[in-house]
């Protein structure tokens, strides 16, 4: 699984490609039914295969920053991980 962010312009331009994203298309991309998304800020990050964040990646390379990464398992999460996974669970 991937976490990609997109940064948007504002909070309302992020809330706007969730709900593009909420609707199971994003940029022509069909996000399937196990992709995830968050608005933080003017961010939308979503959660998503590799097939499928690799398709929004390219789709995506010329209108946002983009950022990708490939977490681990919640069960083998290295501390600083595991502490910024707590912090989201506690600020939400």
């Amino acid at each position: 699984m991937n976490l990609i962010s997109f940064l948007c312009s504002s909070s309302s331009a992020a809330n706007a490609l969730k709900a593009d994203a909420d609707t199971g298309n994003l940029w022509g991309v069909d996000l399937g039914s196990t992709t995830k998304s968050e608005v933080v800020g003017n961010r939308l990050v979503i959660y998503c295969t590799g097939t499928r964040g690799a398709a929004l990646f390219a789709a995506a390379e010329a209108r946002e920053e983009i950022a990708t990464l490939d977490p681990p398992a919640l069960s083998k999460m290295k501390s600083p991980d595991a502490m910024f996974y707590a912090l989201g669970k506690m600020d939400s």
